[in-house]
């Protein structure tokens, strides 16, 4: 069975429960933790002298945003609340991917089921019709 929806908004599923997104969270801090530490070792064998920390590069910002986006509840908002208020508190890598994060949400939820108006109008005409059954053979 193949699904209407577009590619783009065919993604992996929305953690649901509080084990599945603390897993989620834990998985991104050993990334963020890979990447800083390869960072490192890139900067200690190169001639990179950037007084930046080795956490706060490109790749973990891409890293936390594209977590983010697949987290709800506190955690997404989090991201939201980076993305909105960060600029004066946050490295410009970061604020920089938690703003492509913010402009890639519109497209994502026009395409997601609960802007499929046709779906909707036909799924509440059902409802609608089985409530009118019910209370004309209630009436009769």
């Amino acid at each position: 069975m193949t699904s209407d929806r577009p590619k783009a908004a065919r993604r992996a599923r929305i953690p649901t429960g509080r084990l599945e997104r603390l897993a989620r969270i834990g998985w991104l801090a050993g990334e963020v933790t890979l990447g800083g530490l390869a960072e490192g070792a890139r900067r200690w064998f190169g001639s990179d002298t950037v007084e930046r920390s080795i956490f706060v590069t490109h790749m973990n910002a891409q890293r936390l945003a594209k977590r983010l986006s697949s987290l709800r509840g506190a955690a997404m908002k989090l991201g939201q609340l980076l993305s909105l208020e960060g600029d004066d508190y946050l490295p410009p890598e970061i604020t920089g991917a938690l703003a492509r994060l913010r402009a890639g949400l519109r497209p994502r939820v026009l395409a997601s089921p609960l802007f499929d108006a046709p779906r909707f109008a036909g799924n509440l005409e059902a409802a609608v019709w089985a409530m009118w059954q019910r209370w004309r053979g209630s009436a009769g």
